[in-house]
């Protein structure tokens, strides 16, 4: 049985479409899942998109010279706490019958991008718990020093 956090969309302060994400728990697969939604339009634009530091969520506290999509990082970072906190509640729970597993995240285009951002975070915060990404059709979201960060802290 999977069990349906909705995550609130964001949008109107983003200049994008917006994406809807959910977070939710398949007792089944003792697996929590954060799902995001794409958007209807194509992004065709990103590689003029400026690229700016990584946010302190997504570098663990290491000072590296890691840069991020200035528009994708800001997509995820709308609602970026609300995720964690409802992944949180879910790996936390206390109920013997509902261990966490695994955390999977996926998402598409613009969804795509902002779940890789979120599989980095729940990585950093759930360093005992695997995390796998799946994307697809998903944009550029950094540098190459950041999609080698991704790489090292995200089952794939």
């Amino acid at each position: 049985m999977l069990q349906i956090v909705n995550i609130i969309p964001f949008g109107p302060q983003v200049s994008l479409n917006p994406v809807t994400g959910y977070v939710g728990y398949n007792s089944r697969t003792q697996t929590v899942v954060v799902a995001f939604e794409g958007t209807e339009e194509w992004i065709d634009d990103d590689a003029r998109w400026p690229l700016v530091t990584l946010d302190p969520r997504l570098s663990a506290g290491n000072n590296f010279p890691s840069y991020a999509t200035h528009g994708f990082q800001d997509a995820w970072a709308v609602f970026a706490d609300a995720i964690l906190k409802a992944v949180t509640a879910l790996v936390n729970n206390p109920n013997p019958n509902a261990p966490v597993k695994k955390i999977q995240v996926t998402g598409h285009s613009l969804g795509g991008a902002i779940a890789s951002f979120s599989a980095l975070q729940m990585s950093l915060n759930f360093p005992q718990i695997p995390v796998q990404l799946t994307t697809y059709a998903t944009p550029r979201i950094g540098s190459p020093d950041l999609a080698t960060w991704v790489r090292k802290n995200v089952c794939h």
